[in-house]
């Protein structure tokens, strides 16, 4: 199996369920992580529940539902980094739509969890 260090992975929805687990794998495996997701101190948090070594992560909030975010956050890891070795997209998320919201509100929550899925 090829080895995995001295890489560079970005994780996007870092700071939940399977994007930290991912996170907490690709740093035990060597790599440097790019951390991502809306919240900086949850991706904070998450860094310092996993115990992760310094220099092993960096974290990078962004809102990957919003184009200039995206936009930001790779000129961000093209001044930092030579290349990406290898990226995760773990963000999702759901909002419940209750039949009697007016369709405009219904479309704006819609159209909400597509560009954040």
């Amino acid at each position: 199996m090829k080895t995995l260090s001295n890489k560079t992975a970005l994780v996007v929805g870092a700071s939940g369920g399977i994007g930290s687990a991912v996170v907490k794998r690709l740093c035990d495996e060597g790599m440097k992580v790019v951390m991502s997701a809306r919240n900086r101190e949850r991706l904070e948090k998450k860094a310092e529940d996993f115990k992760l070594a310094a220099g092993s992560y960096v974290i990078l909030p962004a809102d990957s539902s919003d184009f200039y975010h995206v936009d930001q956050l790779f000129a961000e890891i093209r001044k930092r980094f030579k290349g990406l070795d290898l990226v995760v997209i773990a963000s999702g998320g759901y909002d419940s739509l209750e039949l009697e919201l007016p369709l405009k509100e219904a479309s704006a929550v819609f159209q909400k969890m597509v560009a954040i899925n």
